[in-house]
């Protein structure tokens, strides 16, 4: 089966290749000077984050947001998703391995980020383990929008930390008339990449058919140096073979083959559209903490949306989607299946927007989820368990002309059904089932203070109920290094929120700065196991042992405390220079996080981040940029009472990336865009102090990537 879909994938490909093709050859060979195209922060787009669907600025948004599409899509391209997020302010990478990246916003992943596909919920596992991948690979994806703070009003107490949302443009929402489309390969990078991905729409002005595939391939990360840093080459305790510790040059077990492809089809008329799709992803990759293991992934998923608007009556628009999804990932070893997750579930939510009431605008809804979610073999460590999901929410703005003020509510109702499992004693634990009733409540406010100036305030009060993880753990995991053990009894996660911006909208320059406060009242987190002041550590067999005994696992165990997180963030933009059809601009990002829990660091926290770029632009196509980073060394580290390897300081470094691009038109109006890459052009040795493999897998070294970006 997997033979005939890889030939499927791959035919789909040349076909939507060969399409894009055949579709210039009508018009005669010519280049003229291209429009850069509209920067989403700035220029006004449409913003799926935004609840309304408005055609707006991102610094009309009271919740600090990005969008990536098209060409920054393209330039920030990764295997993994985080990679091509982190350097937005606020985001970084859990970093397991070049081929996992799962996003972390201002210091909080997991369970507390929702990673969202055209608007609904990924039905995977990639929340519960850091060596499992978002089950969505960024090639068919033609935009990223990442709303940073707490989005739980309208997605839940899963999104305390911000919401990263995926849109395929599988359902066309707007009709298509004749043919268009997309293609790009792409060669190079550290992992040297060998990736091509296509899509076409093609429609008659109302039903719109829609086809995409891609294939990639990546070899072994190149890395300049030992894979192992000196710290951890220190620790008498590091567990390390004498292969590992010879490992340099390149990173093992890293590679990567990845390949996928969705069909859609949708009817658009002038209020409204619907339609349905089908998308399929599968990947086999490295876990790279482990030589021998690699990880299968395969998942199916199936969407619905639509949208009438213009209604009469109360209600004007209403808006449905849904999306049902089967997932399967093994873990082999040596080409053995050790363990299987699988995953199955729906996603639904139903978006009612109200006719305006004078100034005052506003929308309720009702979302339905459910997740089966099964781990079996010899590494399995949590039982299996059903969860299901009920919510309604409210949301409303009123605006005054100069101030905007908005507020709503959420509550759900959550139904965690757990099989037998093994306890913590090693003794056989009866089924399980329990419930929680988190809610979630906000006040925002947008002051225009003069033209070209705001002033952003959010404040939440959001509720999460605990993970199958963290409630029901139970077993070695070795993404983690960890023998992990959960608490049935651990109740609502509760905290309160505010952030404030100030942003600058018009002029030579432009960009916003802004604060962040979370204060939890009892933060759900992995903590040592401690017996006399002493750590505790699992052999084989489960029993407790002393920490040198040989295969001992440090136990950690799922605990609820008070916590504090704070942090900054800031970018902006002088437009230095315009002549003659040049111009130049000098870009700053910064963001800093601190993250505490009764006086101690939390562990695998962002450090500080500060970047400075230059941009150039011409109006014949040219784009231009180089820029620096600088990440300083994290040494504020929860405070253990044994050295572990998981647990060390990262140095600081600095990052020099550049790239170079070029739009053209050839064979009429088909739009052809040539671009370089060039990442870490210093060759440094850098660390990512988030990952849990810091010390096992440096990042990429100097590398150069090229691709063609052609659109029809």
């Amino acid at each position: 089966m997997r033979r005939v879909l890889r030939r499927g994938l791959v035919a789909l490909n040349t076909c939507l290749f060969t399409t894009a093709l055949c579709a210039q050859t009508a018009a005669p060979s010519t280049a003229v000077p291209t429009p850069i195209e509209t920067d989403a922060t700035t220029d006004a787009v449409v913003i799926h984050a935004d609840p309304f669907g408005r055609t707006s600025t991102l610094f009309d948004l009271v919740a600090p947001a990005a969008v990536l599409e098209g060409r920054a899509l393209s330039l920030r391209h990764a295997p993994g998703l985080a990679d091509a997020l982190i350097d937005l302010p606020g985001v970084s990478s859990s970093g397991f391995g070049p081929n996992v990246a799962r996003p972390v916003i201002r210091g909080m992943d997991g369970d507390r980020l929702r990673v969202l596909q055209n608007g609904v919920g990924m039905i995977d596992a990639s929340a519960a383990s850091p060596d499992h991948a978002v089950s969505v690979d960024l090639a068919p994806i033609e935009r990223v929008e990442v709303v940073r703070g707490p989005a739980a009003l309208l997605f839940g107490g899963n999104a305390v930390g911000g919401v990263v949302n995926l849109v395929d443009g599988r359902i066309a929402t707007v009709p298509v008339l004749g043919v268009r489309g997309e293609f790009e390969p792409r060669l190079g990078g550290a992992a040297h990449e060998q990736s091509m991905r296509s899509h076409v729409d093609a429609g008659d002005g109302q039903i719109t058919v829609h086809a995409d595939a891609y294939r990639r391939t990546t070899q072994n990360l190149a890395i300049p140096g030992h894979a192992i840093s000196t710290r951890l080459r220190a620790l008498s305790t590091n567990g390390l073979t004498t292969s590992q510790l010879s490992a340099s040059g390149r990173l093992p077990n890293s590679n990567q083959l990845a390949e996928g492809g969705g069909l859609g089809s949708s009817v658009a008329w002038t209020d409204g559209y619907a339609g349905v799709s089908v998308g399929m992803t599968n990947s086999n990759y490295g876990t790279v903490v482990e030589p021998n293991v690699r990880i299968k992934m395969e998942s199916m998923r199936w969407d619905a949306a639509a949208e009438q608007r213009n209604l009469s009556g109360p209600i004007q628009t209403v808006r449905v989607k849904w999306s049902l999804t089967n997932y399967r990932h093994d873990e082999l070893d040596g080409g053995t299946i050790n363990t299987t997750f699988l995953s199955g579930g729906h996603d639904a939510r139903l978006e009612l927007v109200h006719r305006d009431v004078g100034r005052l605008k506003g929308l309720f809804g009702l979302q339905s989820s459910a997740q089966n979610l099964t781990a079996n073999g010899s590494e399995a460590f949590l039982p299996g368990t059903r969860n299901e999901a009920v919510a309604w929410f409210v949301y409303e703005e009123l605006d005054l002309q100069q101030v905007r003020l908005s507020a709503g509510m959420r509550r759900d109702a959550i139904k965690v059904n757990a099989g037998a499992f093994v306890d913590a004693s090693g003794a056989a634990t009866a089924s399980n089932a329990q419930n929680f009733a988190p809610q979630s409540r906000a006040l925002g406010a947008l002051w225009t203070i003069q033209p070209g100036w705001a002033l952003a305030s959010n404040l939440t009060w959001t509720q999460r109920a605990p993970s199958v993880t963290e409630l029901y753990a139970n077993g070695k995991h070795a993404a983690t290094s960890a023998f992990e053990v959960g608490d049935r009894t651990l109740g609502l996660e509760k905290s309160r929120a505010i952030d404030l911006s100030l942003r600058k909208t018009a002029d030579r320059l432009t960009g916003s700065v802004g604060i962040f406060q979370h204060r939890f009242e009892n933060f759900i987190y992995l903590s040592p196991a401690l017996s006399s002041g002493t750590q505790l550590y699992r052999d084989a067999s489960r029993a407790s042992v002393a920490y040198d005994a040989d295969g001992a696992t440090p136990q950690f165990n799922f605990v609820a405390a008070p916590a504090y997180f704070r942090g900054l963030e800031a970018q902006g933009r002088f437009n230095a220079w315009a002549a003659q059809g040049d111009s130049v601009a000098l870009i700053t990002r910064a963001d800093t996080v601190r993250a505490t829990s009764q006086g101690d660091a939390l562990p695998r926290i962002a450090p500080t981040r500060l970047t400075l770029g230059l941009e150039w632009k011409r109006n014949t196509g040219w784009l231009g940029n180089v820029d620096l980073t600088r990440v300083a060394a994290q040494t504020r580290i929860p405070t253990y009472t044994t050295t572990l390897p998981t647990n060390l300081p990262t140095d600081g470094y600095n990052m020099l990336n550049a790239a170079l691009s070029y739009r053209f038109r050839v064979l009429g109006d088909e739009q052809w865009e040539l671009y370089a890459r060039g990442t870490n052009l210093g060759n440094v040795e850098a660390r990512n102090a988030v990952s849990f493999l810091k010390d096992r897998a440096p990042l990429g070294g100097r590398a150069l990537s090229v691709g063609l970006r052609g659109t029809f």
